[in-house]
């Protein structure tokens, strides 16, 4: 099997296993329904952001807080002091005093440094005016980096750019398609590469659409649906993961075979005007699949006792 064939196996594999995973998260103001005062802050997925500027600027704060840091809970925590602020905003953050904003952002750690990179970034945000920045010009902003620049062109300005940050290296390295050290430019070529000729006629394994008539499909959203009111989001995920672990090694032993996930409801966009929106997802939904694949399995002390990959991973 060549390398770009590999790199899309693997997609589809992930997406099967994990299923859509909704990138970019927003947070969201859930008080308004629940009638109370006081603000309750959720972090959505599936949301088809940004389906506005306020979510686009949202997404390139987030952008720059997940440096070096988790997102959960650290980089969400900062996002939700920002907006209790009422500062999800260019212009208030630029109006924030110092300490204020670095004690709101501190949960994500290097609060310094984060905050003066904010402040510079909402500097240049204000200055597009509503236009879509360049690659070149963001990575000309002090603290803006390959990885930080192609999230914002992926996920705020829907650009099909491929991002690849640690959890790319490590995987992908460990399965022999480079050294953990390459050059971030000859990775995202890789990637890029494996999906330039990509067609919209071809796009149903790489969405999961023969899933979504599945019944079992069906019931493990209805159940994912029934534990969440419960407030048993975590654990009703783990579960349905675990699952479908014990059985994964059979399904994908079957030509064609198609394990059924915890998919997004139907709100995730699927319908597609043009190549480079299908591109777009597909960058979106990979990057996001391979960053849970890293937290569930393929750690800095890897558990690779039901990954999927490992028959192909030189690490085992």
């Amino acid at each position: 099997m060549k390398t770009q064939q590999k790199i899309k196996s693997i997609y589809e594999k992930l997406l099967c296993l994990y299923g859509q995973q909704g990138w970019w998260p927003i947070i969201t103001d859930k008080s308004g329904k629940s009638g109370k005062s006081s603000s309750k802050y959720l972090c959505e997925h599936g949301l088809n952001a940004p389906r506005n500027d306020s979510e686009r600027f949202e997404i390139c704060v987030g952008a720059i807080l997940t440096q070096n840091t988790g997102w959960y809970p650290n980089v969400v925590n900062a996002l939700i002091n920002l907006k209790r602020l009422k500062a999800m905003d260019p212009k208030k953050i630029l109006k924030l005093d110092d300490e204020k904003l670095k004690q709101a952002i501190r949960p994500a750690g290097y609060f310094n440094q984060k905050a003066k990179k904010l402040k510079e970034f909402c500097r240049f945000y204000m200055g597009l005016n509503g236009r879509n920045p360049s690659r070149e010009a963001l990575l000309n902003i002090w603290g803006i980096g390959p990885e930080t620049a192609d999230s914002m062109l992926l996920y705020a300005y829907d650009k099909p750019i491929f991002v690849v940050d640690a959890y790319t290296k490590r995987i992908f390295s460990r399965l022999g398609f480079f050294k953990e050290d390459a050059a971030y430019d000859e990775v995202q070529k890789l990637f890029m590469n494996a999906f330039k000729d990509q067609s919209c006629s071809d796009k149903k394994s790489l969405l999961g659409d023969e899933m979504n008539s599945d019944e079992s499909r069906r019931q493990q959203w209805r159940t994912a649906k029934q534990g969440l009111a419960q407030g048993n989001c975590e654990r009703v995920r783990n579960e349905l993961t675990r699952k479908s672990l014990s059985v994964a090694q059979d399904i994908f032993s079957q030509k064609n075979g198609r394990l059924p996930p915890l998919l997004l409801p139907p709100s995730v966009k699927i319908d597609f005007q043009n190549v480079n929106e299908l591109k777009t997802y597909i960058f979106k939904e990979y990057h996001a699949l391979i960053v849970e694949h890293a937290k569930r399995h393929c750690k800095t002390n890897a558990d690779c006792d039901v990954c999927l990959l490992k028959s192909k991973c030189e690490y085992v």
